[in-house]
């Protein structure tokens, strides 16, 4: 099973957006203004770039933000993720941002992270000259191989994001050798229960290395034994059960369908009825985080679906850019 890098980052960017640009870019974070809405503009992008694509898109998102210095006018934050930034990064950047500008006529500031595990520096730049004339755009990145010397600091650090930097570092690291990844990994999901988050945080940067981290099928039950054991040990609850039963199969194909492959044999048929009003409370809970408060008809259908129609939802969800997407247009009026 491949390696999933950008579901982890498209849902927790759109997530915890005020952590991520406090970790990556401090100076933006300090001059937006937070006690103002920020708006996610991920589907207009998405149609900006139809025609604009060169090279492989990887996770972006398109921000609408106030800020301290200039209160009048709002800024267009363009984020964009890549694991290796190829010859046409800059350029897809450049051609991203004025597109952009063209739609909105205001500031864009566009902001990347590169994660591949090279140590080179990835490009800031792009623009060119002619007969007099120069079009420039500089434009910020970070590059995931600046922290990789010091995953100590990053996993002391509360920010969510240093421990996704580390994640991402050790997945690049431990790729195709599963022994050092299993270790990887329990460490990790042991650093992560260590900091007191509230459960919805904690369980979705567990999912993210879920994703990012993928085992063998008998390694990744082998895993969660372990940690059931340590759970046990030190009567720590790490996660509700239905959770790590889904982590336990990486929800490689949805939350629901990475549930049912890792129920355990023998539970009682009686339990049926809680797992799925618990799959329905963590796509409720997903979906309001991407998109909004649900209205009261899908939060009505979400606690009288089936086993299947959770599955499919679920399933949907992972790759959606509206609730559309996920429920059907005619559900979300």
């Amino acid at each position: 099973m491949a390696d999933n890098y950008d579901t982890p980052w498209k849902n927790t960017v759109r997530a915890y957006f005020p952590e991520f640009m406090a970790f990556y870019f401090p100076a933006a974070h300090a001059d937006i203004n937070w006690t103002q809405p920020i708006e996610f503009l991920d589907q207009e992008l998405a149609q900006l770039a139809t025609d604009a694509v060169i090279g492989p898109r990887r996770v972006d998102n398109l921000v609408r933000v106030s800020t301290l210095s200039s209160p009048e006018q709002a800024v267009l934050v363009h984020v964009e993720v890549q694991n290796w930034p190829g010859r046409n990064f800059a350029e897809r950047i450049f051609i991203y941002n004025y597109r952009i500008y063209d739609r909105h006529r205001g500031p864009v500031a566009s902001m990347a992270v590169t994660a591949d595990s090279g140590l080179r520096s990835p490009p800031n730049r792009f623009g060119y000259e002619a007969f007099g004339c120069s079009l420039w755009l500089d434009f910020a990145v970070v590059s995931l191989a600046r922290y990789a010397r010091d995953l100590d600091h990053l996993l002391q650090s509360n920010n969510p994001f240093a421990f996704l930097t580390a994640a991402h570092v050790l997945a690049l690291r431990t790729r195709l050798k599963h022994d050092d990844r299993y270790a990887a990994k329990l460490h990790l999901i042991e650093q992560l229960y260590e900091r007191n988050w509230d459960s919805g945080r904690t369980m979705d940067f567990a999912r993210a290395i879920g994703w990012m981290m993928r085992l063998p099928a008998e390694m990744e039950t082998s895993l969660w034994q372990e940690i059931e054991q340590k759970r046990k040990e030190h009567a720590v609850e790490y996660l509700l059960p239905f959770e790590r039963e889904a982590l336990e199969k990486g929800l490689q194909k949805g939350l629901l369908e990475g549930l049912e492959k890792g129920l355990e044999k023998g539970i009682e048929e009686g339990l049926q009825q809680g797992r799925q009003r618990g799959q329905a409370e963590l796509i409720a809970r997903q979906a309001s985080k991407r998109f909004g408060p649900l209205p009261d008809s899908i939060q009505q259908r979400l606690a009288e679906a089936s086993t299947e129609q959770l599955g499919a939802w679920a399933d949907a969800l992972l790759g959606a850019d509206t609730l559309d997407d996920i429920f059907g247009p005619q559900q979300t009026a």
